[in-house]
């Protein structure tokens, strides 16, 4: 009763000091928690709060019919679904990935995101998510406005070490990114011994180019990294 008070006066601090409780509910009274937060995000009225509850729901989301819904819900807002994710994976990684695969392809901002989520610890991403990651980090545009949680993605989920070849491949579009991520990436590429001889000759020949004709902040950046 007081969480369902709490989702309808959209009481941040109380559906937050609620939410650790929720696991020891009864399965029907989990069912009606979900139900309650599935309504209030259809609404368009998710919050912080209500993803922490569903969070604490996570066991029983796993198996519930109302998962691939609410995760459809979520994803297009701007709230933080990395725990969540996380803690439905631990249950039912298979349907989470078939969930988030689906949500590709509705803007930079959202596959971003979504990246960040399938790359979770010991995954991989296949070679076609490698290649929109790397065309995502270097968008001249400004989406997706946070690409250092997708760098980070990408380099923890690039097993084979081919990202620095994929990068390079791309010439002088890295002098052409809207931030610096990618910069940051090669070096911690390098850092890792995750360079290989063909694409380090590569992307020394890059930076050379963008040494002579690439003004501003980013080659600074680039010098930096």
């Amino acid at each position: 009763v007081d969480l369902v008070r709490a989702m309808q006066r959209r009481d941040e601090a109380a559906l937050q000091r609620l939410a650790p409780a929720v696991a020891a509910l009864p399965g029907d009274q989990q069912d009606l928690a979900i139900a309650a937060v599935v309504a209030l995000a259809s609404r368009g009225e998710a919050s912080q709060g209500l993803v922490e509850v569903a969070t604490a729901l996570a066991a029983a989301l796993a198996g519930h019919r109302s998962l691939e819904r609410l995760l459809e819900l979520l994803l297009p807002t701007p709230l933080s679904l990395v725990d969540l994710v996380r803690a439905v994976q631990a249950h039912a990684s298979e349907r989470v990935e078939g969930v988030l695969r689906r949500g590709l392809g509705y803007g930079a901002a959202q596959d971003a995101r979504i990246l960040v989520l399938l790359a979770g610890p010991g995954a991989a991403l296949d070679p076609a998510l490698l290649e929109r990651g790397v065309d995502l980090l270097l968008e001249p545009g400004d989406e997706p406005r946070s690409r250092m949680p997708l760098a980070a993605a990408l380099r923890r989920a690039d097993p084979a070490r081919s990202l620095a070849g994929r990068i390079a491949a791309r010439g002088a579009r890295i002098g052409l990114a809207h931030d610096t991520s990618v910069h940051w990436l090669l070096a911690e590429l390098c850092r890792d011994g995750a360079v290989d001889g063909a694409a380090a000759d590569a992307l020394a020949g890059i930076l050379r180019h963008l040494l002579r004709d690439a003004p501003g902040p980013h080659l600074v950046s680039a010098l930096e990294q």
